[in-house]
C-alpha cells in the first residue's frame, strides 16, 4: 500500500495559510441559504418521481425500502453550488428467495445469486407481486432459466428500471404534475433529472436504482470489513462494457460518511483539491478518486493532524500524496485494494496529470518565501471565471489611465499583496497562537 511522506515542520506552509482560507470561503463554501433552496427543489421532484413510479408498477413499490442520499453534496465535499445530487432509490429484493452474494471475477463487483428463487416462485401471492423478475435472470441460449444458477442481470435490471423512469416522466409531463420543467438523460447506472429553476439556473439529479442489503450479507475477502455503526450496503447495475453482465458495483457511502464525518478539515482539503482538479481541467480524475485518497491518508494520520494542524499543512501533505499515488498510477479502492480506480483511464493521460501536479507542488515550494507565493495559488486555483478576489471591494482597483491589460495586472498583484501581508496577522494568531 502507498504511504504518505509527511513533512516534520508543521509551519513549513504557514505562509499559505490566509490565502487557502480565502480560496475556501469565496469560492468552494456553498452558502446556506443556496443549499436549502436546492435540496427542497430536489427533495420535491424525487418525491414525485417515486410516488409516480409506485403507482406504475407493483414491484417497484413492493421493492423500494428509502432514499439515500449520497455523494459529494452530502458528505460535504461540493464545491462552487448546490447544482448536482445523487440520489440512491434502495430496493430490496424479496428474502424468500435468499439474495446471496459471491465475490466476483471482476475485483470491486459482486455476483447475485436468487437461492431460493424456484421455491420463491411457487408462493402464488409473491410471484404475482414480482412476477416480472425472472426477467432479470441469467438465460441460456434457448431462453430457458438457469435453475442451478439463478443470477441478476445488470442490464436486464437497468432496462425495467428505465422505462420505468420513461413511463413515470411520461405521466407527469402529461398531467402536469411538476412544477418545474425538466428532461431525463441516461448515463451509466443513473438516470440524470436535468431541472431547469429558471433561465439560468438548474439543478442535476443523478438517480440510481440500488439493491440494499444488510450487514450479514457483506461481501467476504478481499473486502474490507466494516468498522463503522452504519450496516447496510448497496449494489448497483453498472453498464458492463468493461466488465461481465452479472458484476454489480458495490457502494458503501454510508459507511464512507461516517469514516469521514465531523473531519472538517479534511474536508476542506478535499474541496480545494476538486477545485485545483476543475482548474487544471483534469476530467480523469473523478471526485471519488480524491475522497479516496483521503480515507486512505486517514490510516496514517491521526486525530491531531485534521484538528491540530493548519490548513496549509494537511493541504500540502494531501497534495503530495495524492501525488504520490498519480505517479504510481495507483489508487486503490478503498473496500478493495485490488482493484486500482485509475485502470479506468489511459496511461499517457494519467501521467500528464501527475507531472501537473509536481510541477504545482515544486512552483509552490520554490515561492514560499516569496512575495509571489499569492500569485502563484492564485493562477492554479483561480482561472477563467473563478476568482480569488472580488476586484469591486478594493479602493485600489479603480482604473488609471493604463491599459486595461496593465490594469488588471496591477489589481491582481496590488490585492495579493495585500491578502498575502494583512491577511497573515488575523489568521496566523488563530492558528498558530
Amino acid at each position: 500500500m502507498i504511504s504518505p511522506d509527511l513533512e516534520t515542520d508543521r509551519k513549513k506552509y504557514n505562509v499559505l495559510e490566509p490565502i487557502l482560507h480565502k480560496i475556501n470561503a469565496d469560492i468552494v463554501t456553498i452558502s446556506d441559504e443556496q443549499k436549502s433552496r436546492s435540496q427542497a427543489i430536489m427533495e420535491t421532484v424525487v418525491r414525485l418521481f417515486i410516488d409516480e413510479m409506485k403507482s406504475l408498477d407493483v414491484m417497484f413499490a413492493r421493492m423500494f425500502r428509502k432514499i439515500l442520499y449520497g455523494g459529494s453534496y452530502y458528505d460535504g465535499l461540493k464545491i462552487k453550488d448546490a447544482d448536482e445530487f445523487d440520489i440512491d432509490l434502495a430496493l430490496a429484493l424479496p428474502k424468500a428467495a435468499d439474495p446471496c452474494l459471491e465475490v466476483s471475477s471482476d475485483n470491486g463487483f459482486v455476483n447475485v445469486k436468487l437461492e431460493k428463487y424456484e421455491s420463491f416462485k411457487r408462493q402464488r401471492q409473491l410471484a404475482v407481486d414480482y412476477s416480472i423478475l425472472s426477467l432479470f435472470l441469467y438465460f441460456q441460449e434457448n431462453g430457458e432459466v438457469l435453475d442451478s444458477d439463478n443470477y441478476l442481470l445488470t442490464d436486464k435490471f437497468r432496462a425495467w428500471f428505465e422505462s420505468l423512469i420513461h413511463n413515470a416522466t411520461n405521466n407527469i409531463i402529461e398531467y402536469k404534475k411538476c412544477p418545474y420543467k425538466f428532461t431525463v438523460h441516461k448515463g451509466g447506472p443513473a438516470f440524470t433529472l436535468h431541472i431547469n429553476v429558471n433561465y439560468s439556473h438548474r439543478i442535476d439529479v443523478d438517480l440510481v436504482p440500488s439493491i440494499i442489503f444488510s450487514e450479514e450479507k457483506w461481501p467476504g475477502p478481499p473486502f474490507r470489513q466494516n468498522r463503522t455503526a452504519k450496516k447496510d450496503f448497496l449494489i448497483v447495475p453498472k453498464p458492463f462494457h468493461d466488465y461481465g453482465p452479472l458484476s454489480w458495483r458495490l457502494s458503501f457511502q454510508e459507511q464512507e460518511s461516517e469514516i469521514i464525518r465531523g473531519k472538517d478539515r479534511l474536508k476542506c482539503v478535499v474541496r480545494l483539491l476538486k477545485l485545483l482538479r476543475d482548474v487544471q481541467g483534469q476530467d480523469l480524475i473523478a471526485s471519488y478518486y480524491i475522497k479516496t485518497v483521503f480515507m486512505w491518508l486517514l490510516q496514517y494520520t491521526d486525530e491531531a493532524f485534521w484538528k491540530r494542524d493548519s490548513l496549509s499543512y494537511t493541504f500540502m501533505m494531501g497534495l503530495k500524496y495524492y501525488s504520490k499515488m498519480l505517479d504510481e498510477k495507483t489508487i486503490p479502492y478503498y473496500w478493495n485494494d485490488r482493484n486500482n480506480l485509475l485502470n479506468t483511464g489511459k496511461n499517457v493521460t494519467i501521467y500528464q496529470c501527475s507531472q501537473r501536479i509536481k510541477r504545482i507542488i515544486a512552483r509552490i515550494e520554490r515561492n514560499l518565501d516569496s512575495n509571489e507565493i499569492a500569485t502563484v495559488l492564485d493562477e492554479y486555483f483561480v482561472l477563467g471565471k473563478l476568482r480569488i478576489i472580488n476586484y469591486k471591494q478594493y479602493p485600489k482597483c479603480r482604473k488609471s489611465g493604463k491599459s486595461r491589460k496593465g490594469n488588471e495586472i496591477m489589481k491582481r498583484t496590488d490585492i495579493l499583496r495585500d491578502l498575502r501581508n494583512e491577511g497573515c496577522n488575523s489568521i496566523n494568531a488563530q492558528f498558530y497562537s
